[in-house]
């Protein structure tokens, strides 16, 4: 494919949603395979906040050509910054979530709707005289795509895809024994996430574990004082947030996701690049990827069958997880297998077809 094609991706900045994540990821893998003609906008509700400009947008300015930012509000569809720089770039693709408006202001660019989740209105961005094609990154978020209108001869599920997650064992720096066993759970501490469930089954195991939470706390969860209550608090490691995320799977030996809805979880698929097993919950598309050589799907509502998991992993043989984990990562969700599968698409929609 032509390497001068020029990629506009359009994204809401807000620090740490999976959306700026797997954005940045395809980005990444493109600049990878030599498509250098990338750029960004964060399309803010409200001012830049720090987080962004701290950490996401150093990040996407080592892999794009150029990254502006601005306000997006009531009364004000597209900021100016936005408008200018598609009049500069006048983009052969362009990628966006969530806004209907954005595709409009560039009329001569195929416009491609990224759908990260499957909540309702993930899919408000879809316009149909102006959405060219709809990706979803799991084939459950292209089945809820159909249940919510959108032509089936649009919707493509393409996996989401992550760099290999590097890093370094640091359980001396958190206080966590050497030889302990070691969950972690990564992503906001909020109440769609449910880390209470885990705390709670840490609880109730029969030896000492720890946990590591590395996210943001929502302060309704009061994670510190359930904690407490239940007499583990000094097993449960509450990072915050953590740019060296790849240290926290290098410490853990299994990542746990309870989460009441998710399609395709980056930090599933960052821990089996660093050979880390999962034990998930049993919703979206989760069970497309994990396998039992490599983790467990189960109901993490149901005690007994999340007790259950729990034990069963630990006694899974250690070395042949993770080797599955990191091949199954390798062949399929990588994010140069994800960008690879964005080329397809980007031709397809180019020539025509």
């Amino acid at each position: 494919m032509d390497k001068s094609i020029r990629i506009l991706a359009v994204l809401p900045g807000m620090w740490a949603r999976g959306g700026e994540i797997s954005t940045l990821n395809l980005l990444t893998g493109l600049r990878h395979l030599r498509y250098n003609k990338l750029y960004f906008h964060a399309a803010l509700k409200q001012s830049l906040p720090a987080e962004m400009e701290l950490h996401m947008l150093p990040r996407f300015q080592k892999v794009c050509r150029d990254v502006t930012w601005g306000i997006h509000g009531p009364g004000n569809e597209l900021n100016v910054s936005l408008s200018s720089q598609i009049n500069d770039i006048q983009p052969d693709i362009l990628l966006y979530a969530w806004d209907k408006s954005i595709p409009q202001y560039a009329p001569d660019a195929k416009a491609v709707l990224v759908v990260h989740g499957i909540a309702p209105n993930d899919f408000d961005g879809y316009d149909d005289q102006h959405t060219d094609a709809v990706v979803c990154v799991s084939r459950f978020g292209a089945a809820m795509a159909k249940i919510h209108g959108i032509p089936g001869g649009k919707i493509h599920a393409i996996p989401n895809g992550v760099p290999k997650a590097n890093g370094i064992n640091r359980r001396g720096d958190w206080n966590i024994p050497e030889r302990a066993w070691v969950w972690c759970f990564v992503g906001g501490l909020t109440r769609l996430k449910r880390p209470n469930l885990l705390i709670a089954a840490l609880a109730r195991r029969e030896q000492p574990e720890y946990i590591i939470f590395a996210g943001l706390i929502d302060g309704f969860m009061m994670l510190d004082e359930y904690a407490t209550a239940l007499g583990v608090r000094n097993q449960c490691k509450f990072l915050g947030h953590i740019d060296e995320i790849g240290d926290v799977y290098h410490s853990s030996d299994c990542l746990v996701i309870t989460s009441v809805r998710e399609s395709m979880p980056l930090t599933m698929l960052e821990a089996m690049s660093a050979g880390v097993p999962t034990v998930a919950n049993n919703v979206g598309g989760i069970p497309e990827v994990i396998q039992p050589s490599s983790g467990l799907v189960v109901d993490v509502a149901k005690e007994p069958e999340f007790d259950k998991a729990l034990t069963t992993i630990r006694r899974m043989d250690a070395v042949s997880m993770s080797q599955s984990a990191t091949i199954c990562w390798f062949q399929h969700y990588s994010h140069i297998i994800m960008a690879e599968s964005y080329l397809r698409l980007f031709d397809q929609l180019l020539q025509g077809e």
